[in-house]
């Protein structure tokens, strides 16, 4: 499994989703418009906050750490 960012060029969107493996799913944690992203005060530090948000919950769906 591994944590993935990307911009959804179709919707202007980011995405950060948890890449299945196997083929499985993936799972969407979260998803934040260009335009809403760019109305927060810090754009770059909120989008960090969201990444840190999914793996906490990678790490705590299966007991196991992530991050390098």
């Amino acid at each position: 499994m591994k944590l993935v960012v990307r911009y959804n060029t179709a919707k202007s969107s980011y995405e950060i989703l948890k890449a299945g493996c196997s083929g499985s799913a993936d799972t969407l944690f979260f998803s934040i418009s260009h335009d809403e992203l760019e109305r927060k005060p810090d754009p770059q530090e909120y989008l960090g906050s969201l990444i840190n948000k999914a793996v906490r919950a990678l790490v705590f769906e299966n007991g196991t750490d992530y991050r390098e």
